[in-house]
Formats: structure tokens, sequence, C-alpha cells
């Protein structure tokens, strides 16, 4: 017999390497369309056992169990560790898909399981008279045979949690990642998905229901899934790893990073005149009292913010015929589809040069206050027209800058109750007309406008510069005539009286011919009193001029 059993043993590592090497070349594939459910258990066998060749380690008790026939021991071999495996892999639900079809199922799962753990008792039954005779020899028969599966399962076990990324708060941790692995090596798992830049991508197709084990979602940390399971919402998955139930599958990927979404708006003003502007928008899933995210994974309030969010999209019923269906607006689109009726809705109250209207002084010109308050009039109407409180200033010196605000708060009432948290946005400065000619005509009369206040700027110098002159002259004039006056004085200080009486005479007439030359004076006076007053003048003049002669 110990030839039989070293030849045994030959040939149990020649088939063992053989065995091992075609199956690592032949790895499982999982396959979209399952097993049959009875067939499952005997697949799985296959490639957890069968490497093993778990047949081989009871056959090497021929010769030490002489009271067992060789066809006995070989149907003990076969069946008893088969038993055990079928029995803790029952114990770790690894055959049952779940769900209302998994409860018709699992019956037939338990029958063929039955059936071989009922065949092994039958063995058992008949080896009574063996273990009665030698309970040593044949209990570690059956701890040969029972041992190996129970360690393997074990190590299993620990491997698939360590290898499997579930988070530690899973429930049944090990259970389910045993299970996930048992499912794969079963060739019919439930579908494993990967989310990449956004998108879901399977990476094990399997069956979302008739799979075995558990299904896998592994998401990026800033994403979470929104799982659903038939026609409706389960819940949301993420970030991370997530085991997936019964049926359930990928619906929508909803990112939880700031969202920036910008875009263009045709809007007519007040005075029919259409302008494009351009506006954006900055949101988020909102966050709650956790701002900041974590190593891993990015936060967000509750389930239902973002069941909210994605649920909330908005259907655009609108095509080219009638046979087209109606397409859902993604929730990443809708705050810049809210701002874009709120901007187009508040650009109507506003005329093309108001809009333009930029920082004012009030203390400089009546007119631009005029002008500001009538704004501010309109920036109330626009704020009543779009449900909005008053309680927040509309008095910035740029149009476009209210209305970006006024806009941006529109945008935070619509949403606020749907998930969604506000960030920023507004209106930019590049708002122009749709039609050239109306640039070009407003152009020209700003043109105009700037010509006529430079005009009355340069007019307003002017008078300002005459009559700085006109101060100039007159200082300069009073300065002659008081030097004049002391060196006249001074000279007639040594004149006689005669003299002195004809100069105080000459200036005297001077003084009277200037007056009576005057436009409104000569209109008073005789038509000789002028020429008069000159003969008188020219008079002294010659009289003086003897004198100084003398």
């Amino acid at each position: 017999m110990l030839g039989v059993r070293l030849g045994l043993v030959a040939v149990y590592s020649m088939l063992g390497g053989l065995v091992g090497r075609y199956l690592h070349n032949r790895r499982p594939t999982p396959n979209s369309n399952p097993l049959l459910i009875g067939a499952r258990p005997f697949v799985l066998l296959l490639w957890l056992w069968g490497p093993l060749l778990w047949v081989f380690p009871g056959l090497f008790w021929i010769g030490l169990l002489e009271e067992l026939t060789i066809g006995h021991l070989i149907l003990l071999s076969v069946f008893v560790p088969l038993s055990v495996c079928l029995i803790l892999l029952l114990i770790v639900g690894a055959f049952s898909p779940g769900g209302e079809i998994g409860k018709v199922l699992l019956p037939f799962t338990l029958s063929a399981a039955m059936i071989v753990v009922l065949v092994t008792l039958v063995a058992l039954w008949w080896a009574e008279p063996v273990w009665r005779e030698a309970p040593v020899r044949f209990g570690l028969f059956i701890i040969t045979m029972t041992l190996p599966p129970i360690v393997l399962l074990l190590l299993l076990a620990g491997w698939a949690v360590e290898v499997l990324p579930l988070p530690l708060q899973t429930p049944r941790r090990t259970r389910r990642a045993l299970s996930l692995i048992l499912g794969f090596l079963a060739t019919s798992p439930k579908t494993h998905w990967v989310v990449e830049d956004g998108k879901v991508e399977t990476r094990i197709k399997g069956s979302a229901g008739m799979g075995l084990g558990r299904g896998l979602l592994i998401t990026e940390p800033e994403n979470v899934v929104v799982l659903k399971r038939g026609p409706s919402i389960s819940r949301v998955a993420g970030p991370g790893a997530v085991l997936t139930e019964p049926w359930e599958s990928p619906l929508k990927v909803v990112d939880l990073r700031n969202q920036f979404r910008s875009t263009r708006v045709n809007a007519i003003t007040r005075d029919g005149i259409e302008v494009s502007v351009p506006i954006s928008t900055l949101f988020r899933i909102r966050r709650g009292p956790e701002k900041v995210p974590r190593l891993g994974s990015w936060p967000y309030r509750t389930q239902r913010d973002v069941l909210e969010a994605v649920l909330g999209e908005e259907v655009d019923p609108s095509g080219r015929s009638p046979l087209d269906a109606p397409s859902a607006r993604p929730w990443e689109d809708l705050p810049i589809k809210v701002a874009t009726h709120a901007v187009e809705r508040a650009i109507s109250f506003y005329t093309l040069d108001q809009i333009y209207q930029g920082p004012w002084d009030p203390q400089t010109s009546q007119v631009e206050a005029t002008r500001a308050a009538e704004l501010g009039a309109i920036h109330r109407e626009v704020a009543s027209a779009l449900e909005l409180s008053q309680e927040v200033a509309l008095d910035d010196p740029l149009t476009r800058v209210t209305i970006g605000r006024m806009v941006r708060r529109k945008v935070h009432r619509a949403l606020a109750r749907s998930g969604y948290e506000i960030l920023g946005g507004g209106v930019g400065n590049v708002i122009e007309p749709l039609n050239p000619g109306v640039t070009e005509q407003r152009v020209d009369v700003w043109k105009s406008r700037l010509d006529l206040q430079v005009q009355a700027w340069r007019a307003d110098l002017e008078l300002q510069r005459a009559l700085d002159l006109d101060k100039v002259e007159q200082a300069t004039r009073e300065r002659l005539l008081e030097t004049w006056i002391e060196a006249v004085c001074g000279e007639l200080e040594t004149a006689d009286d005669v003299t002195r009486r004809n100069f105080v005479a000459y200036q005297m007439l001077g003084s009277l011919l200037s007056i009576a030359r005057k436009p409104d004076v000569q209109r008073m006076l005789p038509r000789s009193a002028v020429p008069t007053l000159q003969r008188l003048l020219d008079q002294m003049r010659g009289s003086q001029s003897r004198e100084l002669g003398r």
C-alpha cells in the first residue's frame, strides 16, 4: 500500500500542476447571462477547489482504513468536502441573487445543496461500523476532508476584505466582500461599475438582478451616483466603493465640486433694441455645515439635496417636429436657465442708454442726479417683477452690476429648495446690440453729446480766462495809476497854483470825455457835447504844453 500512496502523491503533484496551469490561463469570465441557479455551486467549486484536486486527500487513506472499501472511501472523499463547502457558501449567502426573483430561485439552490448533503449523510451512515470500530482514524479522516475547505474559505474571506476597497462602516463587510469574490469565481456576478471622468464605465457586465453575490460601484472622490431599482430611485451612493443591492443600477452621476456655467442671452430693451448679454453662474450641491472637502471625498448635506437637484431637471418639450420626444435639461444647466429668464425680463425694463449708464456724481450735475433717481425707480420695478425683496441696496453706480445682483438673488430664491447652493454669478461687461447700425448710431449720439459738453467746458474755460485777465488788467491799471499819481504829485509839489489848477482841470476833462464817449451816455447827451469837451481838452493840453515849455 505504501507504493500505492507514493504513486498517488506523484499523480496528485502532476495533476495539480496541470490543473493549476490550465485554470491560470483560463481565468473566470463573467457572463451577462447567468447560469442556472443549481449549476452555480459546481462552477464555483471548479474554480475554488479545483486547483487543489479536493478528491485526492481522501485517497491517501487507502490501506489506513481497511474497514472501508475503496469505493466507499472514494465516495466519502468526494461528498464530505463538497458538503462542507456548500454549507459554508450557503451560510455566507453566496448563491442568493436577492430580490423577488431570488426568493423564487433560492429553493432550487437549496435543493441542489441538500441533495449533496443527503448523499453525504447516507455515505456516513453506511460507514457506521467503521467509525464505531476505529473512531480515532475515522475522525482524522473526516478532519482531513473538512479542514481544507474551512481554511480555504477563511483565507479567502480575509483576502477579499483586504483587496476590495469597501468602507469600514459597511455592514457585514467581510460577508459581503466574500460574496462578491465568490460571484466572480462562479462566472455569474452582478454588474461592476467604475466612474471615470464623470461617466459610468462597466467593468464587469454581469447581471444586476440575476447575478451572484453583490454588485460593486466605485466612484471618484468628487462624485456620487444616483441609483435606481427598476423604474424608481433607490438611493444616492458614494463617494468611494459601494456595494449595490439586487437590481440596482446607476442612473445619474452628480459632481459635488463647484460648477460654473456661462452663456450669452439675447434680450430686448425697453426702446426695442435687441442686445446680447453675457451671464454666468457659480453653484454646487449644498454642503451644509461641512464646507471643506475631506481627504478622499467631497461633502454634501443630505441625499435629499442630491435627489432634489437631479429630479428637478427641466423638461423641454420643444422640438423640430411633433414626433420629437421631450428632452430633459441636466441639473447642471438649470441655474443658467433660470438666470437667462431673469435677465431677459430685467433687460426689458431699461433703455440701451440706461444699461450703459455709468458712475455719476449728484453734486456736479442736476441732470445726472435726476437720471440716477429715475434709474433707481426702475431698479425697484425690476426687483418687484422678479419677486425679490428690496432690502438690499440697488444703487450701484453700474447698471449691469445691479442687474447681475438681482439675477443672482433670483437664481438663489428659485433653487434654494432644490438642493443648490448659489456661490456667485452676474452679468458681464460686454453688452452689445446685435445690429451693428445701432452701435454706430449710438456712438454718433454719444459723440454729439460729448462735443456739446466739450464746447460748454471750453466756453466756461474761456469765460474764466477772460475774467482772470480782466482782474489782472484791472490790478495792473491800479498799480500804474498809483505809480503815475505818485510821480505827478512829486512834480506838482514844486509847481505854482495855476499849473496845479490846469492839471486838475485837464484830468477832469479827460474823465468827462471818456464817460461821454460811452454809447449809453451818448444817447442822453446832445451831439455837441463830445466835440465841445474834445476842444476844451485840446486847448487845455496846449496851454499845459506852453507852460511846461517856459
